[in-house]
């Protein structure tokens, strides 16, 4: 599978994510130790000189890519998060304020 292949499948992927822990799967899936970028990278040893070193930039090039998506989608999911807990948390300040008891 070509590089820009394995991208695209895994920026789609994480535009998929619905959460911090199917992100952490992603990242785990394509640049873990045993990920598909990681894959590809032990490949390099076996490609002649001039190759290695366009195939491998364009390898770190889809990881860098990668990374910052997730980053970014982990920011906009944070985000969402703390949207949904303040609307849940707003204190309606058109109320009217109560009356301290006498005592």
């Amino acid at each position: 599978m070509a590089v820009s292949d394995i991208g695209q499948q895994a920026l789609d992927e994480v535009g998929r994510a619905d959460s911090e822990s199917a992100l952490n799967l992603v990242r785990a899936k394509f640049l873990g130790r045993k990920g598909a970028l990681t894959e590809l990278r032990r490949g390099l040893k076996s490609l002649p000189a001039q190759a290695r070193a366009a195939h491998g930039r364009e390898i770190n090039e889809c990881a860098t890519a990668l990374n910052a998506a997730i980053a970014s989608r982990m920011e906009a999911l944070a985000r969402r998060a703390s949207d949904e807990d303040l609307r849940r948390d707003a204190l309606d300040v058109s109320l009217p304020g109560r009356r301290p008891s006498g005592g």
